[in-house]
């Protein structure tokens, strides 16, 4: 699995970057009914309470300077698989944290980098060889 610049922590995203923008779209975690519905699908809460699951290998990416999905989004989801997965036996968790980029257009080779990098990911994992 790859997850480039997620949103995974569904009961503080308001609380970092833009987050209090999207309310409206995910409501907040201050009604205790959106709590419920957060809590139900948040991805790191997920992880988290992973006990017994086995989870896939994955690819996390984040960027220093992402104003739209807070940078603390894959970092704490990357902690919390790996946590998950010494506690389960888990295969890898790899976090790409780019510093001096945010969410959209970065420099081609930075572009070509982080394209490079998920493809030989998704290659490694999927057991993918060269003809």
């Amino acid at each position: 699995m790859i997850a480039s610049a997620p949103l995974a922590d569904m009961a503080r995203f308001e609380l970092l970057g833009l987050g209090r923008m999207w309310t409206r779209e995910f409501g907040t975690a201050a009604d205790p009914d959106d709590f419920a519905a957060l809590m139900s699908y948040s991805p790191y809460h997920r992880a988290l309470d992973g006990a017994g699951q086995t989870f896939p290998s994955v690819l996390l990416t984040g960027f220093h300077g992402d104003t739209r999905t807070d940078a603390a989004h894959p970092r704490k989801m990357c902690a919390a698989l790996r946590a998950a997965g010494r506690e389960h036996g888990r295969a890898s968790v790899l976090l790409r944290y780019e510093r001096d980029v945010g969410h959209g257009p970065r420099a081609v080779s930075r572009a070509v980098g982080l394209a490079a990098d998920a493809h030989a990911f998704a290659a490694h994992r999927t057991g993918l060889t060269a003809p």
